[in-house]
């Protein structure tokens, strides 16, 4: 009965170390791999297991547009060249470039302005621009060549399907030296990829 017992105790003790090495081997969860995990996104990792919310999308809007405006008050902006490129360091803010008139002539005008990704298909532009002098541009000129005039634009973009940029873009230019001149329009915009 002894022998029994003894033999039994050994392999009892043997089948819980056998059973503690398989066990524990089976308990092993996969590697946590932190990373973007949106495959639309600049800086996706495929080997991402778990999304760290770093995904930049500039590279989704970046690249030159042909511009349509709609706009009932303000109709000198009806076409426009825009031209988006990422701003280094900075993965969710864009330089956002808006060329309207004619190139080279006295109603060009070219206005810079910075536009923050909100998501993988939305940007956002909101920008003051302060004391610019736009008297070589004829639509400002009649204010004098001392004039200066603060530029505000507030306004929406959707990247559509088709790669074109639409929304709405509040548009406010006050001339601050006197005047009182103030035009401002809320203007349908389409920017076609080029």
């Amino acid at each position: 009965m002894k022998k029994f017992k003894l033999t039994s105790l050994l392999c009892l003790f043997a089948l819980a170390i056998v059973s503690t090495t398989f066990t524990s081997c089976g308990d092993d969860e996969p590697e946590t791999v932190m990373g973007c995990t949106d495959e639309d996104a600049d800086n996706y990792n495929a080997n991402a297991t778990t999304d760290d919310g770093t995904c930049s999308f500039v590279g989704r809007f970046e690249g030159s547009y042909n511009g349509t405006f709609d706009c009932p008050v303000l109709v000198q902006f009806e076409s426009a060249m825009v031209t988006i490129s990422a701003i280094a360091g900075n993965p969710d803010q864009m330089s956002f470039i808006i060329m309207t008139g004619e190139a080279g002539t006295d109603t060009e005008l070219i206005i810079p302005m910075s536009a923050t990704v909100v998501d993988k298909n939305n940007i956002s532009i909101i920008v003051n621009i302060a004391n610019q002098n736009l008297s070589a541009n004829s639509i400002f000129a009649v204010a004098g060549p001392d004039a200066r005039w603060d530029i505000a634009v507030d306004g929406a973009l959707e990247l559509q399907a088709n790669g074109n940029l639409e929304g709405t873009v509040m548009i406010n230019i006050a001339e601050n030296t006197g005047t009182g001149i103030i035009l401002a329009d809320n203007c349908g915009f389409v920017a076609v990829p080029i």
